[in-house]
């Protein structure tokens, strides 16, 4: 089973990550997982594998000349896999600073299934409603553990002007 994480996904690994750092631990890895107990309280909290879909806005974003749409990268993931692409969209959420990295949510209006919204990650800072340009790697099937699975996501893209 594959999960995408939105929403609140976004806010369960941020606890997640929080808890290890009050934890005492010195070391510092892109994939922190939470340890045994910390799920079993998020679990008690009724937090774990909530993940809702972001809401599809009915955002529409002219495409970008030589760039992708959300519905073009998940129709064809395997051709892009690997592949630094350009995307146009709206900002439709932002969550900074969680495993050394800010979390954009970009939605452009297209779709293809259920697929309408893009996760990327980046050190730029972005605000919510902002129509951007991204340009990152695409990354396929990328498991961040504790159930965190992203079945195409953007990554260390950054914002061009």
């Amino acid at each position: 089973m594959k999960i995408r994480i939105t929403g609140l996904g976004l806010a369960i690994l941020t606890t997640c990550f929080l808890f290890s750092c009050k934890s005492g631990s010195d070391k510092k890895t892109d994939n922190q997982v939470p340890s045994d107990q910390q799920m079993g309280q998020m679990h008690q909290a009724g937090t774990a594998g909530k993940m809702p879909a972001v809401e599809h806005k009915g955002i529409s974003v002219p495409k970008l000349a030589g760039g992708v749409t959300i519905a073009e990268l998940y129709k064809g993931r395997k051709n892009f896999e690997g592949k630094t692409v350009k995307i146009r969209g709206e900002v439709v959420k932002f969550s900074p600073g969680i495993m050394d990295k800010n979390w954009v949510h970009l939605q452009d209006g297209s779709k293809e299934g259920e697929n309408f919204d893009l996760t990327i990650t980046t050190q730029d800072m972005v605000k919510v409603g902002e129509t951007v340009i991204f340009e990152g790697k695409v990354t396929l099937d990328k498991d961040f553990g504790a159930g965190y699975f992203y079945e195409l996501i953007l990554e260390d893209a950054g914002l061009k002007k």
